[in-house]
Parts: C-alpha cells; sequence; structure tokens
C-alpha cells in the first residue's frame, strides 16, 4: 500500500509532502514501511525525513529501523520549476536511502542471518 499526499499550511506558509509505503508479506514472515516526510518553507529551505523500519519473524525476530535527515535548498523560481526541482531532491534522496540499504541487507543477510539459522547435521549409528 502507498500513500502520497500534499498539504498547504497557510498558517505557516509551508507545503507538507508526506510518502508512505507499507508491505506486508505473511507468507514470507516479513513486514516492512516507508515513510518520507518533507517540508518546503516560503524562502526554499526543503526539511526532510526519511524513516524505514523492518521486522523478520521466521523462528525468532530481528527488526530494522532507520531514520535519516535531510536539508536542502530549492533555488527555483516559478512554481513549475521549484515543484519539479523538490521533486528532483525527493527523488535523489530517496535513492541514496534504497541503495545504502541494500548494501546493509546484502551485508547483514550474508554476515549475521545464515550463520543464525540452525544447521543441520547428520549422524549416523552404524552397529
Amino acid at each position: 500500500v502507498t500513500e502520497t499526499n500534499v498539504y498547504y499550511d497557510e498558517m505557516n506558509r509551508k507545503y507538507s509532502i508526506l510518502i508512505s509505503a507499507h508491505n506486508f508479506n505473511k507468507k514470507s514472515f516479513w513486514t516492512g514501511e516507508w515513510i518520507s516526510s518533507w517540508e518546503l518553507e516560503e524562502n526554499g529551505t526543503l526539511k526532510g525525513n526519511i524513516k524505514a523500519n523492518t521486522y523478520y519473524y521466521e523462528s525468532g525476530n530481528v527488526q530494522f529501523s532507520l531514520k535519516n535527515d535531510f536539508n536542502d535548498t530549492v533555488s527555483a523560481s516559478g512554481d513549475k520549476d521549484r515543484a519539479k526541482e523538490v521533486l528532483k531532491i525527493i527523488e535523489k534522496r530517496e535513492n541514496a536511502v534504497h541503495l545504502d540499504l541494500a548494501k546493509i541487507y546484502e551485508d547483514f543477510s550474508e554476515n549475521y542471518i545464515k550463520p543464525l539459522r540452525r544447521k543441520t547435521t547428520s549422524k549416523f549409528l552404524i552397529l
């Protein structure tokens, strides 16, 4: 389930951009969520944060949480150009987090999860 919303706060004169995705995979024993929230102030300051949470629960429990904060400046003038620049910044930041997470998961799975799994051993008794 993915949702994207944009709001304008007239009192504080800023835009809020909220992006979220939630994935529940009961068959493979994991869930995950991605929450990306951004505020664009009138002066061009773009503040945001990205939160990612995953939970793996087959024969044990492993949870991973991440939070990154960002500060950028939008220099474009005009609504259309400003909106395009905001989207480029958000896309760049989110893609970078995705790449970092892919590296973390690969390393974590290979070096930490696999060694924890039960190893089967066969012993035969010969009479």
